[in-house]
């Protein structure tokens, strides 16, 4: 597979987006409010590229699930079984997903946190049961999609804030993030 085509697969404007948005939330927002980042900037940029991994596979396998219905609807932008042979989008498919889940799970275990190994695991199961089962169902896959971008804005949050301290920047950091995430599941579910 070409990279052209493998960066139409994977929505690159999108993954471009969250990291845009990671670099801002971490390079001025937290100094602005004078937050302490827990990651290095090597473990930030791990944490982001799982996320834009998960999130890449997560595309991938949608394209893979809805080939019928795009030749249909959007014969225009198929990508799998035109450009890509099914076989090779499932191969990198389970490439994609696997190293973001592995790099997820290996920052955990680095920052000694294991039980965020969950937050990686849990998204690309639910990018995987979105794809097919959820994504038919009128509300829910929306709702569920809603959630995973708003939660993609959480979890720098979760990760780099430490919460033992406590002072009224860091309380307003906190709390814009809320409001940001909170934005983005309501902007997503409109």
């Amino acid at each position: 597979m070409n990279s052209v085509v493998y960066f139409k697969l994977i929505r690159w404007k999108n993954l471009l987006l969250v990291t845009y948005i990671f670099l801002i939330v971490k390079l001025l927002f937290f100094p602005f409010f004078y937050v302490e980042t827990m990651l290095t900037g090597f473990q930030f940029f791990i944490l982001l590229l799982s996320i834009l991994l998960i999130t890449a596979a997560g595309y991938i396998f949608n394209d893979i699930q809805d080939i019928k219905a795009d030749l249909i609807n959007e014969p225009q932008k198929v990508i799998v079984s035109k450009f890509v042979t099914v076989e090779n989008a499932k191969r990198w498919y389970k490439i994609t997903n696997t190293s973001g889940i592995v790099l997820g799970i290996a920052l955990c275990l680095k920052i000694e946190k294991p039980t965020y190994s969950f937050f990686f695991i849990g998204a690309a199961l639910l990018l995987y049961y979105y794809s097919i089962k959820l994504k038919s169902k009128p509300f829910i896959g929306n709702l569920v999609i809603s959630f995973l971008i708003a939660f993609s804005i959480l979890i720098l949050g979760i990760f780099e804030i430490d919460f033992s301290v406590k002072n009224e920047y860091q309380n307003i950091a906190i709390n814009i993030i809320i409001v940001l995430s909170i934005f983005a599941f309501i902007l997503n579910l409109i």
